[in-house]
């Protein structure tokens, strides 16, 4: 992340839909001013139980609705959704999901000051797995069909009413961009969004490669031992990359997108 954005010491960070705030506390950790939100009043609840950051700022959580965000406009310079955009269906559950995640994600850009950055991590809706059973519902095949139409669709055809919504890396460009973001970037993680052990451009096949290798290295810490994706992953990376298919076939992404500095 500071690769992009810079030094996270001056930087206004909200970790939107932060569960127990993990994420939060490390951010807070590196030394931003880390603002978590969850929907859930026990979750907000728990995680300011938890221990505070060594070093670094203390960290604040307050409970909220990432559609309707409690923040005045340009009040962040850099929002995290991680895990976050495919559930936003749950909370509108009376309209089609992927107009609940554009207004996310409009809410968002309102939040960002301009020049700010948005990092989206979600699973990638065509990675195999997926198609045949979706990561979060579990759903066989409701995946095949656009979001749209599968909602649509009564609950016995699925087996519950379709609510997620995941996309390729081309639906996920046009959904930020449609939201009023620039410069979409979308990054491949090695082997998950949540804890990546590596992340690589997800349009650089050679650099999926390198970090593929890089991987094979003995792990240095808990968090690497968690990540470390096995033999199984390694060989799936690999292979995509090598045939160029590693925007189709990875299990999920990190967007990364600004807010333009001149509206």
């Amino acid at each position: 992340m500071s690769k992009i954005v810079g030094n996270l010491g001056d930087k206004t960070i909200l970790d939107l839909g932060c569960a127990t705030g993990g994420l939060t506390l490390m951010l807070a950790d590196e030394g931003g001013y880390a603002v978590g939100l969850d929907s859930q009043l026990t979750n907000v609840l728990e995680a300011t139980k938890r221990e505070l950051p060594e070093k670094g700022r203390i960290p604040a959580f307050v409970q909220g609705d990432a559609i309707q965000l409690p923040f005045r406009r340009n009040a962040f310079d850099v929002i995290l959704l991680s895990g976050l955009l495919e559930w936003m269906g749950f909370a509108r559950p009376e309209a089609p999901p992927k107009d609940a995640q554009l207004e996310t994600l409009e809410q968002v850009h309102r939040s960002l000051s301009p020049g700010g950055y948005v990092f989206v991590g979600i699973e990638n809706r065509w990675f195999p797995k997926f198609l045949a059973r979706s990561p979060h519902q579990r759903l066989p095949f409701a995946m095949l069909l656009p979001s749209r139409l599968a909602w649509t669709l009564p609950g016995w055809v699925f087996g519950d009413k379709v609510h997620e919504c995941l996309h390729g890396h081309r639906g996920l460009r046009r959904l930020l961009e449609t939201a009023g973001f620039d410069r979409v970037e979308i990054h491949i993680p090695l082997f998950g969004y949540h804890f990546p052990r590596e992340i690589a451009k997800g349009d650089d096949r050679r650099a999926v490669l390198a970090a593929v290798e890089r991987t094979r290295r003995p792990a240095r810490s808990r968090l690497e031992r968690v990540a470390s994706g096995g033999r199984w992953g390694r060989a799936w990376f690999s292979l995509i990359a090598a045939l160029g298919l590693q925007l189709w076939l990875a299990p999920a992404f990190i967007a990364v997108a600004r807010k333009p500095k001149k509206l």
